[in-house]
């Protein structure tokens, strides 16, 4: 987990680095790619801790008869390995938000 990215602001004069994110296990390996809500329980046992609020979430609620098993797979570096590109943030975001439960193809995000 020692990736992480850079977000900045710069001009032609100077530039600073505004945030830095981590990097966070992308649960299933490429599902997640496809499957938002798995980068969303991913992000939120990074905020939380796996005493996270998951079920107060209800785009994360629908999938309780999973959360356990997902909460497994996240632990496990062969089938959740990490990354720490901003796409699957906003994976996540909109995973959360309930744009919907599964991306059209691997190149569409749930965005689209």
């Amino acid at each position: 987990m020692g990736n992480h990215n850079n977000i900045s602001v710069a001009n032609l004069i100077s530039s600073f680095r505004l945030a830095t994110s981590s990097s966070i296990p992308m649960i299933g390996a490429e599902k997640a790619i496809t499957e938002p809500n798995r980068m969303a329980i991913s992000y939120l046992i990074a905020a939380f801790g796996d005493e996270a609020p998951f079920l107060s979430f209800p785009s994360i609620a629908r999938f309780e008869s999973k959360l356990k098993r997902l909460l497994a797979i996240s632990r496990s570096p062969i089938f959740s390995p990490c990354t720490s590109g901003m796409g699957r943030f906003f994976d996540a975001v909109g995973g959360l938000i309930e744009l919907c439960d599964v991306a059209p193809s691997r190149a569409k995000g749930p965005c689209t």
